[in-house]
């Protein structure tokens, strides 16, 4: 077993001798967490300056303990929400027995599906900061604590305009949602 020596502070990387403390940005490979957000009985979360040129892709987790209807949401730029008819989504769903899907297009926000009380979803999000088309997929779980029934939503989504975004806003369809949002940008070392 070999000992760090610490006056030295230096490791053996590839036949090269390497300072230790240059090995500590090697060392945060994986998901950087940019932004947490909790809620209570709200309309809708913003986050603002949360996607910059140091991601190329993200996720985001939310975790809900209440919610109304569909969970929504729009891009933002400098502190503004994006309306233009450009947000463009197909989906699968099924529960139980049943499976249904559907595409549309020419929308002014995204539209996620039914979400309530221990629900969980996951998006992936490519290019959101990019002048470039911004596209992802969402995963969201239908609660069977509550309704006894299994189920998910599966989301493709895109963007078709090449446009910079630097926040998001959630909201849900109709009344108040809470629980807990999560920004992650993924290392791209």
């Amino acid at each position: 077993m070999g000992v760090l020596n610490l006056s030295d502070a230096s490791i053996k990387s590839g036949g090269k001798r390497t300072t230790f403390w240059d090995q500590a940005t090697a060392w945060n490979d994986g998901l950087q967490l940019i932004s947490t957000q909790s809620f209570s009985t709200v309309s809708d979360v913003d986050f603002d300056n949360v996607f910059s040129d140091t991601y190329v892709q993200y996720k985001i987790v939310a975790d809900f303990t209440a919610a109304g209807g569909e969970f929504r949401a729009q891009w933002r730029a400098s502190g503004s929400d994006i309306t233009s008819a450009n947000y463009n989504q197909q989906y699968l769903y099924y529960r139980t027995t049943t499976v249904s899907g559907a595409r549309s297009t020419g929308r002014t926000e995204y539209e996620f599906g039914n979400v309530s009380a221990y629900d969980c979803v996951i998006l992936e999000i490519l290019n959101p900061y990019q002048t470039a088309y911004t596209s992802g997929a969402l995963i969201s779980n239908v609660n069977s604590e509550t309704n006894g029934t299994n189920g998910s939503f599966l989301y493709a989504y895109g963007y078709s305009a090449t446009t910079s975004f630097d926040g998001i806003r959630f909201f849900p369809q109709s009344g108040t949602f809470s629980g807990t949002i999560s920004i992650y940008g993924y290392y791209k070392g």
